[in-house]
């Protein structure tokens, strides 16, 4: 209800001979604060705006605990920190309230190889490389290539949930195989468009 600095002190009133206690809680809820200011440390790579989009406070609104903690967790789970602390201070005025966003941020990309043998395509190699916080925009870029005897794959993902920063989704894959058959070479190429909007929170 925007109250930050309620002050509740329980109050006991024993009854020894009906071995029942009385409890009021005498409430003093002071005045509405509301959010002044809201800093953002620890984020050397990742970009303000990826890590502001998340939060469900914004500065001005009246103070809410709840968004508050929802923010902290949907900036959790972005996957590009180890740890995430919101905490709050006393703004330029009793009204006022500030909260410090301290990240610690994590590597977000991958680099994979792998190689095998089979008794059909004979020797096996494939490598991948991943970024899921590409250039500090909070994007997906996936880079991939499979090779054999009769196979080559190459394989090219990109995805960002905050499209041109809207709540539209997009993304694209872009791929060509060959495959050397017996009696014959099958090439392929093609690609594929997403589009996504965020309807609610989790929807």
């Amino acid at each position: 209800k925007g109250y930050a600095y309620v002050n509740i002190t329980p109050l006991t009133n024993i009854d020894l001979e009906k071995r029942i206690v009385h409890l009021s809680f005498e409430i003093e809820k002071g005045k509405k604060v509301y959010f002044e200011r809201i800093n953002i440390r620890g984020n050397s790579k990742t970009r303000d705006k990826v890590i502001r989009r998340e939060m469900k406070i914004s500065e001005g609104e009246l103070y809410n605990q709840t968004n508050l903690e929802t923010s902290r967790r949907r900036v959790n789970a972005l996957g590009f920190f180890e740890k995430v602390d919101i905490s709050t201070k006393r703004g330029s005025s009793d009204e006022l309230v500030e909260v410090n966003v301290e990240v610690t941020e994590r590597p977000t990309g991958t680099f994979q190889i792998g190689a095998g043998f089979s008794s059909v395509e004979n020797f096996i190699a494939q490598a991948q490389i991943s970024q899921n916080n590409l250039l500090g925009r909070g994007q997906l870029l996936t880079l991939q290539a499979q090779l054999s005897s009769l196979r080559q794959l190459f394989l090219l993902q990109f995805q960002d949930l905050y499209f041109l920063d809207t709540k539209w989704t997009f993304g694209f894959n872009l791929f060509k195989q060959d495959q050397f058959l017996f009696s014959f070479v099958r090439r392929s190429q093609g690609g594929s468009l997403t589009w996504g909007y965020l309807i609610a929170e989790d929807t």
